[in-house]
């Protein structure tokens, strides 16, 4: 009769639940102006919790006036929110270029019953669609998978460092004080002579940090670069859902390079420099899908 208890083990069959999780195909067409660098987009879940698609600012630094169109797997029946993002605030149209951007369900962009939405490259800082893919269902557990993604890229990027030994590199530390809201916010580093991103921190990387103090040393070759803040939500780090900063200080010596609150809305861009680097301030060039020093342009819209 003691046989029969062997049966209860039958019951860890139950994780066998988890391949009814079906996902499908979601293609994104996005046709920039010759500003590249300056858009870049995001799919959330529709509340705001998940990412589920980062491309930020700088992410699309050679396509400058071409099309991008890359397809995704979205597990079906959850709603979405897809944003798309311009950090100069003029979208991505008109004098710099007829652009546009759109999602179909599926891979066939040339099937216009399959399209989700359509946007055209007038949306300023940002824009926002909410959509859904597939038979509506009800499977945010299935989200708990992604947590696996992460842990991945960490061990991998160290060993890149390697390849150039021989030039110099300056550290810079970088304080970042999150709100409660910390999966929303982003942040990347790039150079402003090529627009080469060294450092990478999309919306979503921080989900779990809310409230928390981020600390990072980052190496850097002498030169002029960027520091561009990303905010999902449209409104920082700051005020009702708490007050955040951030700061970045030259290892070496101590200098404050950057130093500001966490109230700049969509995304907001900062200018530093580190090590010997001679040469002008600002930059103008459009051979890298980026405008020279955003900053400088921010402050004198007369060009």
């Amino acid at each position: 009769p003691t046989a029969s208890k062997t049966n209860s083990i039958s019951g860890s069959p139950t994780i066998t639940s988890q391949p009814s999780v079906r996902s499908l195909e979601v293609t994104v067409v996005v046709q920039f102006d010759k500003y590249s660098a300056e858009t870049g987009y995001f799919i959330d879940s529709a509340d705001g919790t998940t990412n589920y698609v980062a491309r930020p600012l700088g992410y699309f630094q050679n396509e400058q006036s071409g099309k991008a169109v890359e397809t995704f797997a979205l597990p079906e029946g959850l709603s979405y929110r897809f944003k798309i993002i311009d950090l100069f605030g003029d979208g991505t149209c008109c004098w710099a270029g007829a652009g546009y951007y759109a999602v179909y369900e599926g891979k066939n962009i040339d099937d216009i019953n399959s399209q989700l939405f359509f946007g055209d490259g007038e949306f300023g800082l940002a824009r926002e669609h909410f959509f859904t893919v597939g038979t509506v269902q009800t499977l945010a557990p299935s989200v708990s998978s992604r947590p696996s993604v992460s842990p991945s890229f960490s061990p991998t990027t160290k060993p890149s460092i390697s390849s150039s030994p021989t030039e110099t590199m300056y550290i810079v530390d970088m304080t970042v004080k999150l709100d409660s809201k910390a999966m929303e916010t982003g942040f990347f580093i790039a150079s402003i002579s090529d627009g080469t991103v060294y450092f990478d921190r999309p919306p979503g990387y921080y989900n779990g940090m809310d409230k928390e103090t981020i600390e990072e040393s980052i190496p850097l070759p002498a030169g002029q670069y960027h520091f561009a803040l990303l905010d999902t939500g449209g409104d920082g780090f700051c005020c009702q859902n708490g007050f955040g900063f951030y700061s970045l200080y030259a290892n070496a010596n101590g200098d404050v390079l950057v130093f500001s609150d966490g109230q700049f809305g969509d995304a907001k861009n900062e200018t530093f420099s580190v090590g010997e680097f001679s040469g002008e301030a600002v930059t103008k060039s459009g051979t890298n899908g980026l405008r020279g020093s955003l900053l400088h342009r921010q402050r004198n819209h007369s060009d």
